[in-house]
């Protein structure tokens, strides 16, 4: 992955032990997607994926229990998957707002907000 001022330039296919290794333009590094660009950026479209995935299993595997034990089961279950790593990224205000949007869905869907 290349990353700074000249990160859209070409460059040269670099071989270890007679692999060839290509250039890709995101990398996951401790369950956190990055993507180049002039800086390295956090992919938060990755973490809402998750985030959702695990919120829509768990909801449909209880989707007869009450509305507060679906609250505290997301609460322990779901939102450490939004909030993994969050403390040390700089993130942008507007990704944060985007992560908040996928928090306040999930209280849409527990308790039938339209």
């Amino acid at each position: 992955m290349k990353g700074g001022h000249k990160w859209s330039s070409d460059v040269s296919k670099m071989s270890m032990t007679g692999a060839t290794l290509e250039w890709v333009n995101n990398i996951k590094y401790l369950g956190i997607m990055f993507t180049n660009g002039n800086r390295l950026h956090v992919d938060c479209n990755y973490i809402k994926r998750k985030f959702y995935t695990a919120c829509n299993a768990l909801l449909c595997k209880c989707k007869y229990a009450s509305e507060p034990v679906k609250l505290t089961l997301i609460k322990t279950s779901c939102f450490p998957v939004l909030m993994y790593c969050l403390g040390v990224l700089q993130l942008p205000y507007y990704k944060v707002r985007e992560l908040d949007v996928c928090w306040n869905d999930c209280f849409h869907r527990i308790f039938h907000y339209s």
